[in-house]
């Protein structure tokens, strides 16, 4: 299996001679998590039938899933051939958020390259505090139960019970993203039963809250297991206490062994009981020591400095554990000032440095750890305009004119002296009266946000605070004038311009030409595909979203990617006869529309010889298919959409960067933030827009 890998050879081989699959290759990030794991489940193979060496290697192998920790974010992302970060990250069906904490089989080992528990829990509670955490396909399935590796299992209680009862209902539809033979539906079955396999093939099963009062498991006409949970319901999802068989059961996992011919009864109560689970046993992990850091040295580049001046800090850190990451925090007395995570092998030293800035005059106490060195810092003198550092302000790129704009921006006093000044807005160049006075001590940085109507304005406005940069925004009244990409394709060159307003530029990726277009201009992409830089713009979330494009294909063979955002957001063709328009997630929101030939005697739809124009449209209530101006399809689709980190491309898939390329001319290839109605589309088609 290892030397002759038959399924996605290329990756394979990569992975075998790199020990990861590097970016640009297809799924690279996700084929080497999985790729992980796949080899510890072969080596529990290898040990089962007795081939220890094969079963050393493979586990060995199993740990490659660390490559793709970036220390510093601390989620997952592609490398480069020669080990070095890619500027992008390949996932599949997934983004960051649900890719960064696959490796069931190693979850101490996971945890040590997140900084440790603490950190891990902080990381990880993000995910379902913020809602990243997106329960759509396999990737995330066991995330909810990573908790209780970490000494949390009153969170893992937490999630999964939030995780059954938002992503799984009793309707159609009532199972999240694609069920896969059955996999998303036995999350539920095994979440409801209060216990998880969270490592397959490990014979254990982490407990967390059940939904049923009792259940009843018949494995044969003489053995059965009985789940029991007293005084559970809505509201008392945290297990107070465990019996095994009548024994007391104090850890947060159980033997599937042990489970046989038993009963596992769970007291149930409203709050945490912080007692259970405090036997300090873990569950299993291919990984079971945590890194043993020691701090050896501390020295910095300057002992005198002006305010704002930077001062490299140098520090050497030995780490006798296991490989993870360290955290390190440089302080002035108690005030942090510099918070960065490094990897550092087990058994090695490695140097760290970082940049730190002070301002306020005087002497001042550095340390890292129980280290210290000092600092005089020496006052000077500046004008206003030089002593604050205003950021660009942050505002929605579209507002439409019945609601009021939301902005807010930073201020900071780089000086090394009180400063007091009168922040002033400033729309398009005319100031806004205001007559607060900010007071910031040296180093203190403030956010300053307010809100204003823009009742009487249309189109694009500016807006910056005193003599801070301009930020850009427009103003709509229809959903037409939510343009945020318009590409004509009337300019060559390196960059594609954009129409829209928002300066959205493309860039050339790759093979294509200028030839002539639906309207005017086209291009006919050979081997490349047009990346759209990320902006603020482009970041499309909420309820509505609208692609279109004209296409003509020219020996088209398989997927057609016209525009996408890795498999978040995208049109394409797939194959001859199939449209397919997705919005906001895998597996959910997803609409088709299959052609038939034109004539009974063709092999193949007539978009697969002449101009077509596509489009797809999702509002707060649809998603919705339209071709050559008239709705073909449409789906129900509740709720807002998700954004993802994946660049816009046109042509191409940031996701699936091999293989699929839209082999044929584009013309006319829009991206608008709201909801285009039919008669608009065709207006736009026809020209009359």
């Amino acid at each position: 299996m290892i030397e002759k890998p038959y399924f996605r050879d290329k990756e394979m081989k990569a992975y075998d001679s790199l020990g990861f699959v590097p970016f640009p290759m297809s799924y690279a990030t996700t084929a080497t998590l999985e790729f992980s794991h796949n080899d510890w489940s072969l080596a529990k193979i290898a040990e089962q039938v007795g081939d220890k060496d094969l079963s050393q290697k493979l586990y060995r192998r199993s740990l490659n899933y660390q490559t793709q920790l970036e220390p510093k974010s601390r989620f997952m992302r592609s490398r480069n051939p020669d080990k070095s970060w890619a500027d992008a990250t390949i996932y599949s069906e997934a983004d960051k958020w649900n890719m960064s904490w696959f490796a069931p089989h190693d979850a101490q080992g996971l945890i040590n390259l997140m900084g440790g528990e603490e950190s891990f829990v902080d990381h990880l509670n993000r995910n379902f505090e913020e809602g990243y955490y997106t329960l759509d396909n396999e990737c995330p399935m066991n995330f909810p139960w990573l908790f209780s590796y970490a000494g949390r299992p009153d969170l893992t209680m937490k999630w999964v019970n939030h995780t059954l009862r938002k992503f799984f209902k009793n309707k159609p539809y009532g199972v999240p993203g694609n069920d896969d033979w059955g996999t998303m539906s036995s999350v539920y079955m095994w979440g409801a039963l209060g216990l998880f396999p969270a490592a397959p093939g490990s014979g254990e099963l982490i407990i967390n809250g059940p939904l049923f009062d009792k259940v009843t498991i018949h494995r044969s006409e003489t053995e059965k297991i009985t789940l029991e949970a007293k005084n559970v319901s809505q509201n008392n999802i945290y297990i107070q206490s465990a019996r095994l068989g009548g024994e007391s059961l104090d850890q947060v996992f159980v033997k599937i062994n042990d489970l046989m011919n038993f009963s596992l009864v769970f007291e149930m109560g409203e709050s945490p009981n912080d007692s259970f689970g405090s036997s300090g046993k873990k569950p299993y992990s291919v990984t079971t020591e945590e890194p043993a850091f020691e701090l050896v040295d501390f020295t910095m580049d300057k002992s005198k400095v002006s305010p704002n001046d930077p001062v490299r800090v140098s520090c050497v850190v030995r780490n006798k554990g296991a490989v993870g990451n360290y955290l390190l925090e440089v302080k002035d007395g108690d005030k942090i000032l510099h918070s960065e995570y490094f990897m550092i092998e087990g058994g090695k030293e490695k140097e760290l440095e970082a940049n730190i800035r002070l301002y306020q005059a005087g002497e001042h106490s550095i340390s890292v750890e129980n280290m210290k060195e000092l600092v005089e810092v020496s006052p000077t003198e500046l004008r206003l305009v030089e002593a604050l550092h205003i950021e660009q302000v942050v505002i929605d790129p579209l507002i439409d004119v019945s609601e009021e704009a939301k902005w807010q921006v930073s201020v900071k006093n780089i000086s090394g002296e009180t400063r007091s000044f009168e922040p002033s807005l400033f729309l398009n160049d005319k100031g806004v009266e205001n007559k607060t006075v900010l007071k910031l001590e040296p180093g203190q940085e403030q956010r300053i946000e307010g809100s204003f109507s823009v009742d009487g304005f249309k189109g694009f406005q500016s807006i910056r605070l005193n003599h801070g940069p301009n930020t850009k925004f427009k103003v709509y009244e229809d959903q037409e004038e939510t343009l945020v990409v318009h590409y004509d394709f009337e300019t060559e060159g390196k960059d594609v311009a954009d129409r829209s307003g928002f300066e959205n530029h493309g860039i050339v990726r790759g093979e294509l030409d200028w030839v002539v277009g639906k309207k005017g201009q086209g291009i006919q992409l050979i081997d490349g595909h047009i990346s759209i830089p990320r902006s603020a713009s482009t970041e499309i979330a909420g309820d509505n979203l609208t692609m279109l494009a004209w296409y003509k294909p020219i020996d088209q063979k398989g997927t057609a990617p016209l525009i996408t955002k890795g498999g978040f957001h995208m049109l394409k063709l797939n194959g001859k006869r199939q449209l397919k328009f997705a919005a906001g997630s895998w597996g959910r929101g997803q609409c088709f529309f299959n052609s038939k030939p034109k004539e009974d005697n063709m092999r193949q739809p007539k978009w697969m010889e002449e101009w077509t124009h596509f489009a797809g449209v999702k509002d707060a209530s649809h998603i919705r298919v339209i071709v050559d101006g008239r709705e073909r399809n449409r789906l129900d689709h509740n709720g807002p959409i998700k954004n993802s980190e994946f660049e816009w491309q046109v042509g191409g898939n940031q996701e699936h960067p091999q293989g699929r390329v839209a082999q044929g001319i584009l013309d006319e290839v829009r991206i608008y933030a709201g909801s285009l109605s039919e008669e608009e589309i065709r207006d736009i088609m026809e020209g009359v827009k």
